[in-house]
């Protein structure tokens, strides 16, 4: 072979080598970059989790407060509701009723509104 034809291979060889060499560098940046989107993509990953976990709790005790409301609305039912005791009762002869005077005890209503409601039944 010729000097200029050794010289030619010789560039050619350290042109390869160079790009060879870049294409490595380029290679290494681009598995830093796409290591850097990996640790950023579990980070991201982790707060969905978390936000996931505290949309649960949340939701736990939503149907914790929503049990104690219809709890609530079940004693103050109750409070609303008229409460009555029967008192003095009396069995006369056979053949008649048995009587008994009804009492308001509490509730909402006034005493006078619930008497007359029992009235109306007892009309009826």
């Amino acid at each position: 072979m010729t000097s200029s034809a050794e010289m030619t291979l010789n560039w050619l060889t350290a042109g390869l080598v160079a790009v060879t060499f870049f294409l490595a560098v380029g290679t290494f940046l681009l598995a830093c970059r796409q290591g850097q989107t990996v640790k950023l993509q579990g980070r991201e990953l982790s707060m969905i989790e978390d936000e996931v976990q505290l949309t649960r709790e949340q939701l736990q005790l939503n149907r914790e407060q929503l049990d104690l409301n219809v709890k609530q609305i079940e004693v103050t039912r109750d409070q609303l509701r008229p409460h009555l005791e029967l008192s003095d009762p009396r069995w006369p002869q056979p053949g008649s009723f048995p009587t008994a005077r009804v009492e308001y005890v509490s509730g909402s209503d006034r005493s006078s509104a619930v008497r007359r409601h029992i009235g109306d039944c007892w009309r009826t």
